[in-house]
């Protein structure tokens, strides 16, 4: 089932490349033609639903999604903007990231632009935590050249303030194809034991394909003074239902995780969302580029606890020479 809805001005990331660069030089704002309406997809029947305990919290984001679509349908910035969270982002297909908020307001300079028609389904509505929520799904767009549509997917990160539902991140993709040895060849520079240090922390990274190079595994240990304090077990692979990479990971602290990798320029970028023992909810992105074949930097970026922030790292990593 879909739900076929009129959009706000926008650029999408199913746009073609061309027509998205010259958009970018006129000085409209870089929105998604789904970006900030996916969520009318929770209109429809979720194709999994969330446990029985949740269903007063799946009712909330519900009418959340029905009451933005009426703020977008009037073309009311102001309310639409108030359906987000005050830092809410918006994630291209490339990974560049957004502040929704200052595009709700070019957005709302730009009304005479044409609103293209979508079509949103396969909504799965998901709860990682009793405030937080993931709703992914399909979304289809009738290209803004030429008759054929175009199609890709969305995830969209919801989190309750005060006892309202709020969008706090959405992020878009142009569907792919292909097998997953193809989409994970380009991880193949990590693949390898690698180990490094900052200040009395060191930190050592063991990475190798399993058999058909289907999942990419890593195991991972930090020590400090010498003893070991934390390990973790990762898998990255080719997700077939979002068309992304993605990676899972489960750790010694009883936290898990997961996250979304995307290559910008020469970067790694793994968005990751880890539920810790506690209940509570972290949030950060890992930056991962190549000084040369043997060096690995890692930079983790944006890291934050239920909406506190906290500093992060930055630590070089050499390849350990493979024993003979």
């Amino acid at each position: 089932m879909t739900v076929t809805t009129y959009l706000i001005p926008s650029f999408g990331c199913l746009d073609d490349l061309e027509r998205l660069r010259a958009r970018i030089r006129t000085g409209l704002p870089r929105v998604a033609v789904v970006a900030l309406v996916m969520l009318s997809g929770a209109q429809t029947a979720f194709s999994q639903k969330p446990p029985a305990n949740n269903s007063r919290d799946e009712a909330g984001v519900t009418q959340a999604a029905k009451g933005y679509l009426a703020a977008l349908e009037r073309g009311d910035a102001k309310a639409i903007a108030d359906f987000w969270t005050p830092e809410g982002s918006y994630i291209d297909e490339t990974g560049q990231a957004s502040k929704v908020r200052e595009l709700v307001a070019k957005i709302a300079a730009n009304k005479g632009a044409s609103r293209p028609r979508a079509k949103v389904g396969n909504v799965n509505l998901r709860f990682i935590a009793a405030d937080v929520a993931i709703e992914e799904g399909d979304c289809e767009i009738a290209s803004a050249i030429g008759p054929s549509s175009l199609t890709g997917r969305f995830s969209a990160l919801w989190v309750r303030q005060n006892g309202k539902w709020k969008l706090d991140q959405l992020h878009e993709w142009r569907s792919a194809r292909g097998s997953a040895n193809q989409h994970l060849a380009p991880l193949e520079p990590f693949v390898g034991q690698w180990s490094g240090k900052t200040d009395n922390l060191s930190l050592n990274v063991v990475t190798r394909w399993t058999s058909g190079k289907a999942f990419l595994h890593r195991e991972l240990s930090i020590s400090i003074d010498g003893k070991e304090t934390f390990s973790a077990t990762q898998e990255i692979g080719w997700d077939l239902d979002s068309q992304q990479i993605r990676s899972w990971i489960f750790n010694s602290d009883g936290s898990h995780g997961e996250a979304v990798w995307s290559l910008e320029g020469n970067v790694w970028l793994a968005t990751t969302t880890r539920l810790l023992p506690n209940g509570d909810t972290a949030t950060s992105t890992y930056a991962y580029k190549f000084a040369n074949r043997d060096t690995l930097i890692v930079r983790s970026i944006g890291t934050g606890t239920d909406g506190e922030s906290s500093p992060g790292f930055e630590i070089k990593l050499s390849r350990v020479p493979a024993k003979n």
